[in-house]
């Protein structure tokens, strides 16, 4: 019951700040660790990842028009945090990526890095 409680919130809150012309979904299987929910904003599909136990993102995939991959970010499931930011060419290989580092006690990001296709 709770579970389904916070299912039914997270979809009216959603769709009290999605335009008009926005479709959202929202999938909860019990043996799931993520609540998934999808968003078609003019076409372009979005899915975040919520941690089912925090509640904080932890994944938000963004797709093309053709349905390939644009970016992906990946969060720290305990704090939400962004820790990762990856970018996709048009034929679906990484064009970049960067990756973020926070000071366990502030919170405060310290540490950006950014990295070409091969790494460097």
């Amino acid at each position: 019951m709770k579970r389904y409680l916070f299912v039914l919130f997270t979809i009216l809150a959603f769709s009290m700040i999605v335009s008009c012309d926005t479709d959202v979904s929202v999938s909860d299987e019990p043996s799931s660790e993520f609540i998934i929910e999808t968003e078609i904003v003019d076409g372009l599909k979005t899915e975040s990842y919520k941690d089912s136990v925090s509640g904080n993102v932890v994944k938000i995939i963004y797709y093309k028009s053709d349905g390939s991959k644009e970016r992906e970010i990946e969060c720290d499931p305990s704090t939400g945090n962004m820790i990762k930011d990856t970018h996709y060419n048009p034929d679906g290989s990484i064009d970049w990526w960067c990756e973020f580092e926070y000071d366990p006690d502030t919170g405060n990001q310290i540490k950006y890095t950014r990295y070409n296709a091969d790494g460097r």
